[in-house]
């Protein structure tokens, strides 16, 4: 949580100065246990694609996994999606060691990154002497000077597979499981296609460029942010020439600006749009932002966030600070002016955009232009909020004094300790959430409470949404807990 609260004083200070500011998304840890809270990563909620994902094959009878034994000091506890695997990390008397089920991996001088695939195989980076490996399963890969990590957002789309960045001899490159790439003065930045491409920005000899299934892109000062359009057949990214920005899509650059952010693509695939800093009249104090869709210029303001499209592609919305307010500006039109604007997503049909605004010291939600009631506080008093599925009905957290509470529509449930973003079944009926009390945590699904324990994961709704799963712990038990749910 420390990170949070930096990135929240800094954002305070650009408010004194500038009058009013947009609160970007940032990376948030994961919420297993041994990362800083239970609360599960506020990333998930912001994004549709993350909402409640569909897990065919998860495991619908309540299962003791594991027990662990007396002594062992756990650094990272992670189940499988499916809820047939739970695997811990182990430091004991400075030996280091992962327990999938009951069973006991080499030692090492440490680990980390403890993860599952998304195909439910236990991934975790290990250090032996001056080397370090990935370990997929029980396989020991090969050793090299150091790997980057953590590995979560490596796995190649379909799940299957990963890929990581390992330094050889002060050099680095791209590794999978088929393939070393080749070595270059620095690597960083991987990402995978639709159809498992490969791509990443590199650098060699003073310059950097993108490579793409292996072939090496064209040479720049620097390059960013390389992505993916929805469809895999596409590729951009931020570079720069000189003192000059510019958006490059296929290898085709755009016009330069003195400052681009990173590309996004629409879910269809057919347009690109960033957002822009641009001196006027060559005075840097002077300067203007805007957005870009495709070649074309939006409104100039003050400042302006990063655009998000719409779900059926047919609307772009960003924030922009004028006459010292914050503003929500889609297809042109701007919202009320607020004192500051936070996250914001369209639903999953698109026509609806929900956001995080805040005026006069108290925080809100305006869904489809509407403000919610207002709460005392200000940046994480109120979390983002999670979208039904058919995107008419939003749910999110509140926090208020010492107490927490989620909000469904504009109704509140009871107060608890902590609890943890919503999610809703997947036929929007009920929502799900996980809550503290009393140094116990449990599973709320509607207005019933399930047992407490001592630690859960996140709780996931079966396919039919007639039971709702979630790993937990019990003193030194480790159970996947399958739970039916109520009819109302």
């Amino acid at each position: 949580m420390e990170s949070k609260s930096v990135l929240a004083v800094i954002l305070l200070i650009a408010v004194l100065v500038a009058g009013s500011y947009i609160i970007p998304s940032e990376f948030r840890s994961s919420g297993d246990q041994g990362s800083d809270d239970q609360a599960a990563s506020p990333e998930s909620a912001a994004n549709p694609e993350n909402r409640q994902q569909l897990i065919l094959d998860l495991n619908l009878k309540t299962t003791k996994l594991a027990t662990i034994p007396y002594g062992y000091n756990l650094t990272k506890l992670v189940f499988s999606p499916d809820g047939r695997e739970v695997a811990y990390s182990v430091n004991k008397s400075g030996e280091w060691f992962v327990v999938v089920g009951n069973r006991e991996g080499n030692i090492y001088n440490m680990v980390d990154s403890l993860v599952f695939s998304p195909a439910g195989q236990i991934v975790y980076r290990a250090f032996r002497g001056n080397k370090s490996f990935v370990i997929t399963g029980s396989k020991e890969g090969k050793p090299y000077d150091f790997i980057v990590a953590p590995f979560y957002r490596l796995f190649i789309s379909d799940g299957q597979k990963m890929a990581y960045i390992a330094e050889e001899g002060g050099k680095w490159r791209v590794v999978t499981e088929e393939n070393e790439g080749n070595l270059y003065d620095y690597v960083s930045q991987v990402v995978s296609s639709k159809d498992n491409k490969l791509a990443f920005v590199a650098s060699k000899g003073g310059n950097q460029f993108v490579v793409v299934g292996g072939k090496e892109g064209k040479n720049y000062r620097w390059v960013v942010n390389p992505v993916f359009s929805p469809d895999g057949k596409k590729i951009a990214y931020q570079a720069a020439e000189g003192e000059k920005g510019f958006i490059v899509v296929e290898g085709k650059e755009g016009k330069p600006y003195d400052s681009v952010s990173w590309p996004v693509f629409s879910p269809d695939s057919r347009h690109v749009a960033y957002m822009v800093r641009q001196r006027q009249n060559n005075f840097r104090e002077e300067e203007a932002g805007f957005v870009v869709i495709g070649e074309k210029e939006e409104k100039r303001y003050d400042w302006v966030s990063d655009p998000v499209f719409s779900a059926d592609s047919k609307k772009v919305a960003y924030a922009a600070s004028k006459n010292g307010s914050s503003i929500i500006v889609v297809e042109s039109k701007e919202s009320e002016p607020y004192d500051l604007i936070w996250d914001f997503e369209f639903g999953p049909k698109g026509q609806k955009l929900a956001y995080k605004a805040g005026r006069a010291g108290k925080m809100f939600i305006v869904f489809d232009g509407i403000e919610g009631k207002q709460y005392e506080g200000i940046y994480d008093e109120v979390s983002f909020p999670v979208y039904s599925h058919d995107g008419d009905t939003i749910a999110y957290s509140v926090k208020q004094g010492r107490k927490q509470f989620v909000v469904i529509g504009n109704k509140e449930s009871k107060p608890y300790d902590e609890v943890s973003y919503p999610i809703f079944s997947h036929d929007d009926r009920i929502v799900a959430y996980k809550a503290k009390k009393e140094d116990k945590w449990l599973v709320v699904v509607g207005h019933n409470e399930g047992r407490p324990y001592d630690w859960i994961g996140d709780p996931v709704f079966s396919s039919d949404d007639r039971k709702i799963a979630y790993g937990a712990r019990l003193g030194n038990e480790l159970w996947w807990i399958v739970d039916p749910v109520p009819e109302s």
